[in-house]
C-alpha cells in the first residue's frame, strides 16, 4: 500500500516511435492531470513527447546496446516505482532485472501483439510470465492469444483510446486518396494495399496512396513493388511524421488503408477512424470487433483477391452521402470510448491496491 501519495508508475519502452505502443505512452504525458504519479523510460533514443518528466539519458544509444539498458536500469533504480510496465520484449531483461533488485516492485507485462514476432521474443515472454505479477494487453484478442484463461494471473484489457477529436471532419477534397501510417513492416500488409491500389487504377479510379512510417524491415521490398507494378505515380513515401501531424495527413485523404495479416487492437486504425477517415482492413486481430463492412469500414476478407471491396470503394466514391453515413460511423465509434490515460491509471490503482 502506498497511503495517500500517488501510485509511482514507470512505463518502459526500447524506444519512442510513431507506433500503437509508444503513442498511447506517450499520451500519459499530455493533457489534464494524471490520477497517478507516472513516468515514461525509453531504453534507447529521445522521447518525442513533452513533459516535465520526460527522460533523455538514452538519447544516442541504441536499444540492442547494453549500456542502454544498464542506464535505464539505473533510471528505474532512482524513480524507485511502485508499479514497472514493461511493453516489447526488449524491455523484458531489464524489467527482471529490476525486480531482482526491488522485489517488492509490481511488474507488469504489456503485450500489444497476438504474436510473439521470433523465439527471442518468445523466451522473454515466457519468462516473464512467471514472473510478473499482472498481464495488461490492448485487446481481448491479443490477451486470449498470448496467456489464454490462466486463472494464476491478473489480466487486464486496456483502453487504447488515446485522445477525443473535438468534431467530425468532412472538408476532405471527395477523390480517391488513401493513407496509411505506421511501420513499414511485413505484418502491416503494405503489399496487399499496393495490390489494392494497383486494381482501383486498372478500374480507371486514379487512386492515390501515402505512406508514412520509419522502417520496419520492408521498406525496401514496398520499393522494389511500387517499381514493379509501375505506381510510381500512384503511391507516395513519405517517412516518418510528427504524431502532431497526424491530423493534417489524415484531413486531405478519405481512407486509410491497412491491410494486416495479423494485429492486436491496431492503433492506427483506432486513431484513423477518429480522425474522421473510413478505414479498409483485414478482419484481424481486435479489428474485426469494432470494423463493420459497410456500416463504419470496409473490411477485406481476402486480402490476395480483394476484387468485392475494390468494388465497394469505387460505389463510394460515386455516392458520397453514403461515404459520409460511414466516415460518422465510424467518428462516433469511439466517442464514448474510456481514455488510455485515465484506464491505465486505474488499472495501476487497483493493481497497487489504493482504489
Amino acid at each position: 500500500m502506498t497511503g495517500l501519495r500517488p501510485t509511482k508508475v514507470a512505463h518502459l519502452i526500447p524506444r519512442d516511435g510513431i507506433g500503437g505502443v509508444e503513442s498511447a505512452a506517450r499520451s500519459m504525458l499530455e493533457g489534464h492531470s494524471l490520477d497517478c504519479d507516472f513516468y515514461l523510460v525509453s531504453i534507447a533514443g529521445k522521447l518525442l513527447g513533452g513533459g516535465v518528466k520526460e527522460n533523455k539519458h538514452a538519447e544516442n544509444f541504441s536499444e540492442n546496446n547494453p549500456a542502454a539498458h544498464i542506464r535505464s536500469l539505473g533510471r528505474l533504480i532512482t524513480l524507485n516505482p511502485d508499479i514497472l510496465v514493461c511493453s516489447l520484449w526488449r524491455a523484458i531483461p531489464t524489467g527482471l532485472f529490476y525486480k531482482l533488485i526491488r522485489p517488492k516492485v509490481k511488474l507488469v507485462m504489456f503485450l500489444h501483439y497476438p504474436k510473439t514476432t521470433h523465439w527471442l521474443d518468445q523466451m522473454f515472454s515466457k519468462v516473464a510470465v512467471h514472473f510478473c505479477d499482472a498481464v495488461w494487453a490492448d485487446s481481448h484478442a491479443t490477451l486470449i492469444a498470448r496467456v489464454g484463461e490462466k486463472k494464476s494471473l491478473k489480466k487486464r484489457v486496456i483502453s487504447f483510446v488515446t485522445t477525443r477529436n473535438p468534431t467530425l471532419f468532412t472538408g476532405n477534397d471527395f477523390v480517391p486518396h488513401f493513407v496509411f501510417w505506421g511501420r513499414v513492416h511485413r505484418q502491416k500488409g503494405i503489399d496487399r494495399s499496393l495490390h489494392f491500389i494497383k486494381l482501383l487504377n486498372e478500374k480507371g479510379c486514379s487512386a492515390h496512396y501515402e505512406i508514412w512510417g520509419p522502417d520496419g524491415g520492408a521498406l525496401e521490398t514496398i520499393k522494389s513493388q511500387i517499381s514493379r507494378s509501375g505506381l510510381e505515380k500512384s503511391v507516395s513515401i513519405k517517412g516518418s511524421v510528427e504524431p502532431s501531424e497526424l491530423s493534417h495527413v489524415a484531413h486531405r485523404n478519405l481512407f486509410y488503408l491497412q491491410l494486416s495479416r495479423d494485429e492486436g487492437m491496431a492503433m492506427s486504425v483506432v486513431e484513423a477512424m477518429q480522425k474522421s477517415l473510413v478505414p479498409i482492413v483485414t478482419p484481424v486481430g481486435e479489428i474485426k470487433s469494432y470494423c463493420q463492412n459497410g456500416k463504419n469500414a470496409i473490411v477485406v476478407k481476402d486480402a490476395d483477391n480483394p476484387i468485392n471491396a475494390v468494388n465497394d470503394v469505387i460505389k463510394l466514391l460515386d455516392n458520397e452521402p453514403e461515404y459520409r453515413k460511414l466516415q460518422s460511423a465510424a467518428y462516433n465509434c469511439w466517442r464514448e470510448q474510456k481514455l488510455y490515460r485515465d484506464d491505465f491509471c486505474e488499472a495501476a490503482k487497483e493493481l497497487q491496491g489504493t482504489s
